[in-house]
């Protein structure tokens, strides 16, 4: 859920931790990130309502790493669960697609190519723009934006 509401990398994710978190605002901060630029991603619904109550379930979590081994000292490592997940729903896709999927999301709900680059990290326009990928409904959509404009 974190994953696919901000955008972020699974090592940023994995270093999070609670005190880089502002569950009031829905946003974290990420300090560790690929090109070493710290950055503010946000953390939104579903994934929201999952830390805030995840916060209230254990709350001697402290300012532990978020996703965390059983002995909450090292971040938890995702890679067989993902896998386990993978296989459970029958998909064959990797945890990187869902930075992926969350570039597209914010670019069919209207975000600049500007903002989704804030969003992930990037750079680069043509970076941002290899991420957000728009499907065929979205694509649909925009002709019937057209068409009702043309109609009237």
């Amino acid at each position: 859920l974190c994953a696919m509401a901000s955008g972020a990398r699974a090592g940023e994710l994995q270093g999070l931790r609670w005190r880089d978190i502002d569950l009031e605002k829905g946003i974290a901060r990420l300090y560790d990130t690929k090109n070493t630029d710290n950055r503010v991603v946000p953390i939104q619904g579903r994934a929201l309502v999952a830390l805030k109550q995840y916060q209230r379930d254990y709350p001697h979590i402290g300012k532990d790493f978020v996703f965390r081994n059983h002995t909450g000292t090292f971040p938890f490592n995702y890679r067989k669960t993902w896998g386990e997940a993978k296989a459970a729903a029958g998909v064959n896709i990797r945890f990187h697609d869902l930075r992926h999927d969350a570039a597209s999301n914010l670019a069919m709900a209207g975000a600049s190519l500007r903002e989704i680059g804030e969003v992930l990290g990037h750079r680069s326009m043509q970076m941002v723009k290899r991420y957000s990928h728009f499907v065929d409904g979205h694509i649909a959509d925009l002709g019937k934006r057209i068409t009702d404009r043309i109609d009237s």
